[in-house]
This record gives structure tokens, sequence and C-alpha cells, in this order.
């Protein structure tokens, strides 16, 4: 039995656990199927997240017990906030150097090393006695939110384009709701020391071990359980999988499959790309200056760094902003509609709506991608769901702070709660198309833009204090100003809006037909003498042919070296002339039955 979770159904909930995925050409599964563990997809799968949700539960295990930690060590209240800042802003720096080290050594591995990492200066934690041991421990443990780079990264080598929206968004909110799970349970594991007879001063510093014990038998499992790629074996036929996986082996990579070696042949590197330093410090940075990564840092700080920034602000919002209209503040009654404990606990469902929440913008990409059958189309899809998830919720954040009715201010909370998780989601969903090869350096260079943006909507508050609705309704505009940035997205040649050809009618302005086929921006066409047939070039390297009364695609002309600047046609219109950035015209017959290019 299968229970459809997508709205192409290639995500479901099916109790035949046994039966194997669909594959592609590459051996990454085309869906998934959330209650298997079958080795290879789904294990990594599920390793991924649950590498993820260990973090998250080692990451927020101080803030989740700072009042207790104050109260024994006389840590200031200022000492504890530089230190929740410390702790989110490190993270930034890690998951930069993490990116890289996953696109070369592999998910895996790096998981394990991160959670493994990680849990020291946790432990250590317990041996603080001030504010600066505070602040330097928490420096050290934000590399266990560096944990979020391989959990992308794995789920990106695992899937295919068409649910890997889903497959990101899914595992990185089940990660996700570690922090609200750390909020809920660590205090009770300190309740439960104190209720032995653990002396408080003792019993914080035990709880923090559980955590960290979480992380490193996680760690543990990923390392010897987890595979780093979809595998081939060798003696099967071509295009068949087996089973004969061994995550341990020697590996080589061919025609993207991981083909398993013998133990004794010299090791590979999960990752084909180059072992040059130098290369890879050069292409690191050339990321780091590419406009769509800053535009994709800048929208997953609109989304993620919305969703940091609310955590940690919106229990104290709820409390002090709506009060009862009939009731007189005063020394003993506050007139709030909501005490301290349940305006937590409405703040901690922020985070746990990252069950399902966030997987609805990869869902929902992977849908609009679905509705396509060119890659540019299918990336347009994915980047039009993306504009008006921001779009949305910048509209619902800002309308969120002008309201002080604690209704109506439920309902919006519950929106723009969905919202922003879900474009955390539909992020990741462009992310694996940025750069190909370099998925893990793109995912931290965004996942940092997160942290970034935590940070300063952070600062942005801490200026409102008098009036914490104007940040809020800084925020919105800010996120709102987000949307447009999609229009200024290219992902492999592919804008917004670039990827379609269109015809219109010059004395009326009304738009005849769109012909759809290029994968990459459409840099020029002509029409023949006749007015019959177009001809188009494009940054995909081919130049395609079109009969304009049907709208259909003649022919396509291929073997460009380089992009396609120019196309014209002959007087007689047989013979079509091409343009490349490769310093070159060719002169190509137009009629079907001809050859090749002329000269």
């Amino acid at each position: 039995m299968r229970i459809p979770v997508s709205i192409a159904k290639n995500v479901y909930i099916g109790t035949n656990v046994r039966v194997p995925l669909e594959l592609d050409d590459e051996g990454k599964a085309k869906e998934i199927n959330l209650l298997s563990s079958r080795r290879v997809h789904m294990r990594a799968f599920h390793l991924s997240w649950l590498g993820f949700f260990a973090a998250f539960t080692g990451w927020f295990a101080i803030t989740a017990l700072i009042s207790s930690i104050k109260m024994d060590t006389g840590i200031t209240d200022a000492q504890a906030s530089t230190s929740d800042v410390t702790n989110v802003a490190s993270t930034v720096i890690f998951r930069f150097f993490v990116g890289p080290l996953v696109d070369h050594f592999g998910a895996r591995r790096v998981m394990a090393l991160v959670l493994g990492l990680g849990a020291i200066p946790l432990v250590l934690a317990g041996l603080v006695s001030s504010g600066t041991g505070l602040i330097v421990a928490r420096f050290f443990v934000g590399l266990l939110g560096a944990a979020f780079v391989p959990c992308q990264y794995w789920t990106q080598r695992m899937f295919a384009d068409s649910v890997v929206g889903s497959a990101n968004a899914i595992a990185a909110g089940w990660g996700n709701m570690g922090a609200g799970f750390t909020y809920l349970v660590m205090p009770q594991f300190f309740n439960m020391f104190t209720a032995a007879g653990v002396s408080s001063h003792n019993a914080w510093r035990a709880t923090l071990a559980i955590p960290a014990t979480f992380c490193v038998v996680v760690g543990i499992l990923c390392l010897m359980f987890g595979d780093d790629m979809p595998a081939r074996d060798e003696n099967t036929a071509d295009g068949e999988q087996s089973l004969a996986y061994e995550p341990r082996a020697s590996t080589t990579i061919e025609k993207g499959f991981v083909v398993v070696a013998d133990k004794a042949e010299t090791a590979s590197s999960v990752s084909s790309q180059p072992k040059s330093r130098g290369a890879g410090v050069l292409q690191f940075l050339r990321l780091v200056g590419n406009p769509s990564v800053l535009i994709l840092m800048f929208m997953y700080a609109c989304s993620f760094g919305v969703e940091l920034s609310v955590d940690s602000k919106l229990g104290t919002y709820l409390t002090n902003h709506f009060k009862r209209p009939d009731c007189v503040v005063s020394a003993t009654q506050s007139c709030t509609y909501l005490s301290q404990s349940t305006a937590g606990l409405l703040g901690s469902t922020f985070g746990l709506m990252n069950l399902f929440s966030r997987a609805a913008g990869g869902v929902l990409s992977d849908w609009a991608a679905s509705r396509h059958t060119s890659p540019s189309g299918s990336l347009g899809g994915r980047m039009l769901v993306q504009m008006v998830l921001l779009l949305a919720n910048g509209v619902a954040l800002v309308a969120f702070s002008f309201i002080n009715d604690i209704r109506p201010a439920i309902a919006v909370l519950i929106l723009f709660s969905l919202l922003t998780e879900a474009t955390c989601g539909s992020t990741y969903a462009l992310v694996p198309f940025v750069d190909p090869h370099r998925r893990g350096t793109v995912s931290g260079l965004v996942g940092a833009g997160g942290n970034i943006g935590g940070a300063i909507f952070n600062v942005i508050f801490a200026a409102c204090a008098a009036n914490p609705s104007t940040g809020f309704l800084i925020m919105g505009s800010v996120v709102f100003a987000s949307s447009i940035s999609v229009l200024m997205l290219k992902i492999q040649g592919v804008w917004a809006w670039s990827a379609f050809s269109s015809l219109w009618d010059v004395t009326t302005g009304r738009l005849l037909r769109t012909l759809k086929a290029h994968s990459g921006w459409v840099n020029s066409v002509a029409f023949s003498s006749d007015s019959r047939t177009v001809v188009s070039g494009s940054e995909d390297k081919t130049i395609k042919l079109w009969e304009v009364a049907a709208g259909m695609l003649v022919r396509t002309l291929e073997g460009n070296s380089s992009v396609v600047h120019s196309v014209a046609f002959s007087s007689d219109g047989g013979t079509v002339a091409s343009g490349s950035r490769n310093c070159t015209i060719r002169l190509r017959a137009a009629a079907a039955d001809s050859g090749g290019a002329l000269r």
C-alpha cells in the first residue's frame, strides 16, 4: 500500500519496504518511501536527517539549560546573550569550511567527523565557571550546526532531480525538529537528575553529557552503516543495480555511479573534484563571488534567518505585546493573554512545524518543475515557487507587525510559520543545480547565509527593543524585497524568464505563441524572408528552427563548442549563419534533409 505525500506521488509512505526504488541512469532514486530504510538511498536519507537532528540537540542544549547555568555559575544575562550570538555566529565560519570537505571526502565521513568533534566542547562546557569560558565553549559547540551541510549534500547525492527538492526539505525539516525537541526534553533530564538527588551544580553538567553521547552514537552509525553515493557492482549488467555496497572499499566514479573496487586497490576519493589545493581554493573563491550563490544566501537569510530570529523572540513577544483591553496593568497584574509557559510552548511549535512545513516547500518546488519537460522550464518553475513563497511570507510578516489582537495574530503566526519554513525547503530545491560538481561548497555557503540573516535580524530586534513590532515590520519588508531578487537569479544559464522564445503581434501587442525547448538563455532570434520559419540561438550551444504557424520545433542544429550569441537567415532562407563566443561564424543549410555545417 502507498499513501502519497507529494502531488506527483513520488514521495509516499509505502508499507512494502522491500520493494526497490526506481532509479535514474546515474543510480539516483526517483522516488522516496519514507517508511523504508533499505540500503542505499533510504538508509542514507534517514541517517542524514538523524545526524542533523542529533547535532541540533547538542547545538541548542546549553540554550535549553541556560537559566540553571546562570544561577549556578553567576554568569550575567549579557554574557549569556553574547554566548547565544557566538553559538550561532561560529556556525557561519564552520559551514564555510565544511562545504569543501564534503565535496572532497563525502557526506558520511564528514557527518561523523562533525558530530564526534562537536561533542567534545559540549562535554567540556560542563567545566565552565565564568562567562568567558561559556562563550569560548559555545564557539566550538557551533561546529555542530555545520552538520546541516553533509545532511543536504547526502540527499543531493542519493536522489534524482525530480525529487531532490523534497529529499532536501524533508531531511532538513526533520533534522530541524531537534531544536524543539531539545527545548522540551533537556529540562526534563535536568529535573530527573535533581529528583534523583544530584545537586543543581552537577545536574546541568551531567545533562550535557546526554546529547554529546547521542551525537557520538549517531556519528558512528553514519560511518558504519551509511554510503556516500549510489553504487554499482562491476560484475552486474550495464545499468542493473546490485546491493554490493561497501562504504569502506576503494571506489571510482563511472557515469555517475560508484564502482566498488577491491580493497587492496589504491583508494580514491568519493569526490571527482581536482586534488590540487590551489585549484580548490580558487574554485571556492569563485563560488563565494558567484552572483547566484550570493542571491541564494540572501534568500536563505530571509527564510532560515527569519526562523532563527523568530525562534528566540517569539515567546517574549507574545507575552509582552498582547494585552487584554479590559485590564489595567499594575504591579499585581500584567494583563497578558498568555502566560510565559504558554507563550513558550507556542514559540516551540514554530520549530516543531518543520515536521511537514519545510517539506512542503521542497515538494511544491518539485511539482512545479515536473510541469515542464525542458530543463529550463523546470528551473523556471522552481524559481516561480521561490518568488511566490517569499512574496507571501513578506506580506504575512508585515501584517503580523500591525496586529494587536491575539486571535488574528495566532492565525497569521501559523501562516508565516508555514511560509518561512516552506521557503527554506524551496531554497534548497534550487541549490543542487547551481554547481553540480561543488554541491557541498554551495550548500555550506547558502547555509551560512541563513545564520548571517539570523544574526542581522537579531540585531534589528535589539535596536527595536522598545517596539518589537517595528522589528517584525522591517523583517517582513526585507523578505518582501527578497522576492524580487529571484528575477536576478541565473542558474545553469537560465533566468526566471529567459528560457522562452515568444511571438507577438506587432500591431496589437498580443502574445501569439511561446516557443519552449532551449535549456539556456535565448540570445538571438530571426525570421526567414518568407516569415514561415524562426531561428533561435541560445546559451545551451544549440540553434533551433521553428515553424511559425504551428509553433513546432522543426530542427535542432548542434555542434557548437560555445554559446551562440547571434543567428541570421540568408536572403533566400536556405542558409543559417551563427556567431559564437569562440570567435567563429558557422554557416548551415536550413533544410532538414541537408548535412551539417557548410563551413
